[in-house]
């Protein structure tokens, strides 16, 4: 179940950021396009310079299309979890760091880097 509610949780992130969910202002809709998730990656990230800013959105959007895949068909579910869990633990810090604990708490993302952890260390595959 964890697997596949973290594989869920991804690919409705990256689904949202090329509007699968809507238009930006629509009910439940965070970004709705990419240019919003990569003002979003620079206010995450303010240490790094702006022209960046669109590497690493893509690069978060890879990896977590890619985590979500693999997790969903469960691909070397350990691997992935591993790696799913360190990708959330750089989004909590950065999170943390560039605008508070409470909106990383709000926004769970130490309880899916938990749950992805525990995925890791209860897979069998590598």
């Amino acid at each position: 179940m964890a697997r596949l509610a973290l594989a869920a949780g991804y690919l409705s992130s990256v689904a949202d950021r090329f509007g699968v969910w809507g238009r930006y202002g629509s009910a439940h809709v965070l970004w709705g396009d990419f240019q919003r998730f990569i003002t979003f990656t620079e206010t995450l990230n303010p240490f790094a310079p702006k022209v960046l800013a669109p590497v690493i959105a893509w690069l978060a959007t890879v990896l977590e299309a890619g985590f979500g895949v693999a997790l969903l068909l469960g691909v070397r579910t350990r691997t992935m979890a591993f790696g799913s869990g360190c990708l959330l633990l750089l989004f909590a810090l950065a999170t943390i760091f560039a605008v508070g604990v409470h909106p990383a708490l709000s926004y769970s993302v130490l309880s899916a880097a938990g749950a992805s952890m525990l995925l890791a260390r209860a897979s069998d595959d590598l």
